[in-house]
């Protein structure tokens, strides 16, 4: 605390813990101090208040003089020429953060025609092992934001099966490791997200995934620091505020604790985070709730520190949906000044205790799935998707038993609309249960009318 805060500050009696406490049990008049415990997650556990005599003062996990990420937009389809035009209409629009889902069908000369690479954040989701010349010649020139994922350990996930291997994933590294600047070890908890894992769970899943790819590449070779410096991971943003906050900021701190344990005297300046808001809370009925929803989720990554963030559209067939999703983060950018304070949070009792709660709970289940065998034997096994079953079914007993507020709809429905059902959709997996979406609108069993 500078001296002038300390100055300011003095004008005030201090107030210890037990006279704090006996002020809330007075103005709660007779009720007890656990109504304000709080779970937002099944891990997790918290109160609303907080006092200095029994918190602990952090430092900000990365020094930094701002707060800047780059707006990031998914561009898929496999009409070239139209998906250029597309990509440069919304360029121009504020989007500087380029998403390309990379295909057979992908001409990636057509597509980045007239862009410029070198003022934009660039990510490849690459499906395939077809198109790796035309990335290897657009790569002759070296960009600063540029990352690739051939992610192997989720590529057909969704599906029941494994696409490709370490061992395609290495011949992967092999062909770009010229390519210092790159970023190409592409850690994927977003997938998990999606399928209605809970942050711990997430986190631990992503970083098992990480335990792979680094055992590996070490055993092939591949120096620890090389590792560090081309590794970047995605995940989800949910509906708690706060957690997500906590959450960015806890992975921080797990990836250095977790390549600290291969090498105590590493340093790693920056954890590369991107951001993808969560399809869980997006629903058909009150739709338009749903900006309100992926503004909060959107503040909370910005606040948490991650480098690229996408908002996901409630509807991507909709212009207008587009447009509202890229424009959250523009007003958050140029109007609300976001970008201008570095990790924020810090210092803040309830995001520390939030922070530490997730680094406990994310170690302690990683390091179970390691016990069991790591990533790939706990997913062929299906014991990574029972325990993200065992999170989506108490958010549905909590949706359907009103515990949890769903804005739009078990809560506050729009009555100027006519509701829409909407049913879950089952896929038949193959060689293991598949990760699929999981939307909780769909489960909600809407009251039956008197």
């Amino acid at each position: 605390m500078s001296p002038k805060a300390k100055q300011l500050f003095k004008e005030f009696d201090k107030v210890s813990e037990q006279d704090w406490i006996a002020k809330i049990e007075k103005d709660l008049k007779g009720k007890p101090l656990s109504i304000l415990n709080y779970n937002p997650e099944k891990e997790l556990k918290t109160k609303a208040y907080f006092h200095s005599d029994n918190a602990t003062l952090y430092p900000p996990i990365e020094g930094s003089e701002n707060n800047v990420w780059f707006v990031q937009e998914l561009f898929e389809g496999n009409d070239n020429k139209k998906l250029n035009t597309i990509i440069l209409d919304h360029l121009l629009k504020g989007v500087d953060g380029i998403q390309l889902k990379v295909n057979d069908k992908t001409n990636l000369k057509d597509v980045l025609k007239d862009v410029g690479l070198q003022y934009v954040s660039t990510e490849l989701l690459i499906q395939t092992k077809n198109n790796w010349q035309q990335i290897k010649e657009l790569l002759k020139t070296d960009y600063n934001n540029f990352s690739m994922s051939f992610n192997v350990l989720t590529l057909g996930t969704t599906k029941g099966k494994f696409d490709y291997n370490l061992d395609d994933f290495y011949e992967f590294y092999q062909k770009f490791k010229e390519n210092k600047n790159l970023k190409n070890i592409h850690v994927d908890g977003l997938t998990f997200g999606f399928a209605g894992a809970s942050s711990v769970q997430e986190m631990a899943i992503a970083l098992t995934q990480l335990s792979e790819y680094t055992q590996y590449l070490l055993n092939k070779g591949v120096k620890l620091n090389d590792i560090i410096n081309q590794t970047y991971t995605t995940l989800s943003v949910n509906e708690e505020y706060f957690t997500n906050i906590a959450k960015f900021r806890a992975y921080k701190l797990l990836i250095r604790h977790f390549f600290k344990s291969f090498d105590e005297q590493i340093e790693i300046d920056k954890v590369h985070i991107n951001a993808v808001t969560n399809k869980r809370h997006i629903a058909k009925n009150d739709r338009y709730n749903n900006l309100l929803r992926a503004t909060t989720q959107a503040m909370s990554a910005i606040l948490g520190g991650v480098n690229n963030i996408q908002v996901t559209p409630f509807d991507t067939t909709d212009e207008i949906s587009v447009r509202m999703a890229r424009n959250i983060q523009l007003v958050l950018k140029e109007e609300a000044y976001f970008d201008k304070v570095s990790d924020p949070a810090a210092g803040a009792y309830y995001i520390e205790d939030l922070t530490d709660q997730l680094v406990e709970q994310t170690w302690r289940l990683f390091l179970e799935i390691e016990e069991n065998g790591g990533y790939i034997t706990s997913l062929t096994d299906n014991n990574i998707q029972t325990k993200i079953n065992e999170n989506k079914q108490l958010l549905v007993e909590q949706l359907n038993a009103g515990k949890k507020t769903f804005l739009g709809v078990n809560k506050y429905p729009s009555t100027l609309e006519q509701w829409i059902d909407v049913e879950p959709k089952d896929i038949k997996g193959q060689a293991f249960e598949p990760l699929q979406e999981f939307i909780l609108e769909q489960h909600y069993q809407k009251p039956t009318e008197q």
